[in-house]
């Protein structure tokens, strides 16, 4: 599921007048970027793995 899809699931579940949906112009930049940086990240194989310590 892309992150277009993800955002645009949660507020299709919540409804437009609900709290999430409120919060969503102050949220969506912030996801945007922190789903950048989790790409980019992958991207150049600097995910620690699972139970590493890292």
């Amino acid at each position: 599921m892309s992150l277009n899809q993800r955002l645009r699931e949660k507020l299709d579940r919540h409804g437009p007048d609900s709290p999430t949906a409120r919060a969503y112009p102050q949220r969506e930049p912030y996801l945007r970027a922190a789903a950048d940086r989790v790409g980019q990240r992958l991207r150049l194989g600097r995910v620690p793995h699972p139970g590493s310590g890292a």
